[in-house]
């Protein structure tokens, strides 16, 4: 990941943590992310803003920089092999967003905390995105099953020709349940990836939904702003930004 402190760009000289500075910074991202903070208003449910949080482990950070998603990420964890599987069959359902090229992000501060120090991320105009109905979206474990189940039983070719709509008949909606009738009804690669979509909601178009219940939302295509969260809560809540406070 690139990384530049955008503090000392911003207004040499001045105290890293003035309030005249920080409201320097903080109209660049209201006009360099006016794509997402148009729509990341108050859930509805709790009063809060939804903002984005990320946590990183990376150590030497600035309380603020910005970042852009690599091309080529490579899992911390996991076989990359197994990573490129999930890529190609995100790619089969047009997705540009993968796991490959994108940062991991969620409105739900207790999730990115299990990560890392918490930044609060706001991307650039100009990002994509890929999110789901899940906190964790298509997680290296289940890449791990369908992978070592697509060696054992996978063909490019449809062997017995299940439809989408008789798996949903089926009601798999519980991963488990979806590997053993995966290995009793077995189906092509682009059914498989067509019922992943529809069973944990994959979307490139709509994000309000999982800003509003803390889904997890994957971000590419663009740099981002990053902002240490311990340094930025009190300053956003005195702006009047209804943000956890921990």
């Amino acid at each position: 990941m690139r990384y530049n402190d955008i503090i000392e760009d911003i207004n040499p000289g001045e105290k890293k943590d003035s309030k005249a500075h920080f409201m320097v910074l903080w109209k660049k991202i209201l006009h360099d992310c006016s794509d997402f903070m148009n729509v990341a208003g108050k859930d509805p449910r709790s009063g809060k803003h939804n903002f984005l949080y990320r946590g990183i482990k990376t150590s030497g950070l600035n309380r603020a920089f910005i970042g852009k998603p690599r091309e080529d990420r490579q899992p911390l964890s996991g076989d990359p092999e197994q990573q490129e599987f999930a890529n190609k069959g995100l790619a089969m359902l047009g997705f540009k967003t993968n796991r490959s090229n994108s940062i991991a992000v969620s409105t739900n501060y207790f999730v990115a905390n299990g990560y890392g120090k918490v930044y609060l991320i706001f991307p650039k105009n100009g990002f994509s995105f890929l999110t789901g109905n899940r906190s964790d979206l298509l997680p290296m474990a289940r890449c791990n099953q369908i992978f070592n189940w697509f060696e054992k039983y996978h063909s490019d070719e449809l062997i017995y020709g299940r439809s989408i709509e008789e798996m949903s008949f089926y009601n798999v909606d519980d991963e488990s349940i979806l590997m053993k009738w995966l290995e009793e009804h077995p189906v092509s690669m682009k059914e498989f990836w067509e019922y992943s979509k529809y069973l944990y909601a994959l979307t490139d178009t709509d994000i309000q939904t999982s800003l509003n219940k803390g889904y997890e939302i994957m971000i590419s295509g663009a740099e981002y702003y990053a902002l240490e969260y311990r340094f930025a809560v009190g300053r956003l809540k005195k702006m009047g930004y209804n943000i956890y406070e921990i």
